[in-house]
């Protein structure tokens, strides 16, 4: 009896399993890609970030925009 009603079990969760498949709609891409980044702007690495890491930044995204253009 236990059998019988575990393979009834394994067949209903295989038959939603199939059936959530076929109704998953395909996914779309994205027309543009947003791309951020997080910089410390206070407390004891903004002095380095300031520095360091964003005129960097800076410089990448103007290179990047101009070449994308």
């Amino acid at each position: 009896m236990l059998t019988s009603s575990l393979k009834s079990l394994r067949r209903l969760g295989t038959a939603v399993a199939l059936s959530a498949f076929s109704l998953a709609l395909p996914a779309h891409a994205q027309d543009a890609v947003t791309i951020g980044y997080a910089v410390s702007k206070t407390g004891v690495n903004a002095g380095g970030a300031g520095i360091t890491t964003i005129p960097n930044y800076k410089l990448w995204s103007m290179r990047s925009t101009r070449l994308a253009a």
